[in-house]
């Protein structure tokens, strides 16, 4: 990975609401972060007490968000309620796409419902009503019509984009989707 695309991973929230997604922004200060009703998301642009006094001015309260990063000062009107550990993957620059007989779809505001409730099937509350703002999402449908798979971009950041996947069922399982989804985005 370049050290260009290592500094922006650091700070992956801050960057796209400071860029592609300011149309997305809701900031103050050295604080910003996406709509309720896009993703959970926040940023600071460094990791201060007084940043950390913004972001709180833009909570509503009992709001939870999710920081991505490794400390941050702690300030009393603030909780920290946990950690998750993730893995960011990074897609190669280049990657044969899988042979399929799936057909994939363009997915936009219209299937806003059901991307949501697919996406609350395996990781609940990360894909909200406008999520697909973010960027574009392609999806695979099973022979009845229902969405069973979809692959798309939501942190943009410059030189880089990040995949979001999720399945419907594991009666679907096996069969690729994902891949399918994912490499035609």
């Amino acid at each position: 990975m370049s050290d260009l695309l290592e500094t922006l991973f650091a700070n992956a929230v801050w960057h796209p609401l400071q860029i592609r997604h300011r149309h997305l922004a809701v900031s103050l200060g050295d604080a910003c972060r996406y709509p309720a009703d896009v993703v959970p998301f926040a940023a600071v642009g460094a990791p201060t007490v007084e940043a950390m006094r913004q972001f709180h001015s833009l909570l509503a309260p009992d709001e939870s968000t999710w920081f991505i990063g490794e400390q941050f000062p702690q300030i009393p009107e603030l909780v920290c309620e946990g950690t998750l550990d993730a893995l960011q993957m990074v897609l190669p620059e280049s990657v044969p796409i899988p042979q399929t007989m799936a057909s994939i779809e363009a997915l936009s505001e219209a299937n806003a419902p059901e991307m949501v409730a697919l996406t609350t099937l395996a990781f609940p509350g990360f894909f909200r009503r406008r999520t697909y703002e973010m960027g574009s999402y392609y999806g695979v449908r099973s022979a009845s019509g229902e969405l069973i798979a979809m692959g798309g971009e939501r942190l943009k950041l410059e030189g880089s984009r990040r995949s979001v996947r999720s399945a419907r069922t594991l009666h679907f399982g096996g069969r690729g989707w994902l891949r399918t989804s994912c490499g035609s985005s």
